[in-house]
């Protein structure tokens, strides 16, 4: 009597080879056992996950042609992979709603607009994007590699902070689209950023400041109120920009969620140098100007501050600031930072306590402080 082979565990069902060259396959589905025998090991595995699927899923049995189909998928699978991890693979690396490049920015900045990205944010987004989509505009989305993107980076020759950006804008892209379901992965990821050596912020000297202020005081008084709200509460330029002067009270300086970078609302301590500033130059309406850039330069140029540093009223408001209180979070939370590891990092040990009180004592001409030090200035030079 031939000898019982040993049974071979498959996919939730077990095989058997039989004497007479066949296999049969078996699977227990609660109290029923489902049998039956095939000439081909394949066959028999092909037929034991069908069959499973069928169960779990109470579809239809498939038909011979089907089962053959299935024979043949695992015949080319490598040996122990089953047809439901094959689909699965496939599933997750093909997909039949990929795009084109250039529609799917189209439709990405659409959604970005419709969600109220700000138009500066926008504006920055349409430039860098708009250039991916002139050097691949009709390749499907699924098409691009990281290898292809990288090509492209070293051929323009985007390089340190614009590689970066870049990556950055393509990674959103990327990410929006596997959420949509038009790509499984995100190529953007694999582009290498060479570190950056990190530069200190650029910022005004105390005697440049005191310039800047007597030079609008002569020729630029409607600049005064847009310079003082920078340079001694440390007001970004956008938040300016959607500011007026209803916003300034004895109470501090309100800035609106809808004024604020990170949509966050917060409250600016109203620092005596800056009161006396607004009460010497009060605004009304908008803190910004039509032509406030244009006026800017004239007044730098009238100053004689250049090269004029980026960010460069800020930057010194954050940098006096935390000489003057020698407290980081303070100093980060008047410039609505989240926190104040970055500004311990970049600003500790720029200005002296000195420096910084001088630099908060400038103060407007008309005032009787400001007066007295000129007498004394005066009365030195005679």
């Amino acid at each position: 009597m031939p000898r019982k082979s040993k049974p071979t565990h498959y996919n939730g069902g077990i095989i058997r080879a039989t004497p007479y060259g066949t296999h049969r396959a078996e699977i227990n589905h609660g109290a029923q056992r489902i049998r039956r025998s095939f000439p081909t090991l394949l066959e028999a595995r092909a037929w034991i996950d069908i069959t499973q699927i069928a169960l779990h899923n109470e579809t239809i049995p498939l038909t011979a042609a089907q089962m053959r189909d299935a024979a043949t998928a695992l015949q080319i699978a490598p040996d122990g992979v089953s047809l439901s991890e094959t689909a699965r693979y496939y599933t997750q690396t093909h997909t039949s709603a990929s795009m084109t490049v250039q529609a799917a920015i189209a439709a990405f900045l659409r959604d970005k607009e419709r969600a109220g990205l700000r138009e500066r944010s926008l504006s920055t987004l349409k430039h860098r994007l708009g250039n991916v989509s002139a050097e691949f505009g009709p390749t499907n989305l699924d098409a691009l590699t990281t290898e292809t993107l990288a090509a492209w980076f070293d051929r323009v020759g985007f390089q340190g902070v614009n590689r970066k950006n870049y990556r950055k804008e393509l990674g959103s892209l990327f990410n929006w689209a596997i959420k949509r379901g038009h790509l499984t992965r995100n190529p953007a990821l694999g582009i290498t950023i060479p570190r950056m050596d990190e530069r200190l912020p650029e910022f005004l000297t105390v005697e440049q400041t005191q310039t800047l202020f007597r030079t609008a005081e002569r020729t630029a008084t409607g600049l005064i109120p847009y310079l003082a709200l920078a340079a001694f509460a440390g007001l970004r330029r956008a938040e300016l920009e959607r500011m007026d002067a209803s916003a300034i009270t004895i109470e501090g300086i309100r800035v609106t969620a809808q004024a604020a970078k990170l949509r966050q609302q917060r409250w600016v301590t109203l620092l005596p140098t800056l009161a006396k500033w607004w009460t010497a130059y009060p605004p009304t309406g908008p803190i910004t100007g039509p032509n406030v850039r244009r006026e800017l330069d004239r007044l730098i140029d009238a100053a004689g501050i250049r090269p004029w540093p980026q960010n460069a009223l800020r930057h010194s408001f954050a940098t006096y600031h935390l000489a003057w209180t020698q407290d980081a979070a303070k100093t980060a939370h008047e410039l609505g930072h989240a926190s104040s590891d970055m500004l311990f990092r970049h600003y500790r040990g720029l200005a002296t306590q000195e420096q910084a009180r001088r630099y908060f004592e400038i103060l407007p001409e008309n005032t009787p402080k400001e007066k007295a030090q000129n007498a004394q200035k005066m009365s030195r030079k005679s």
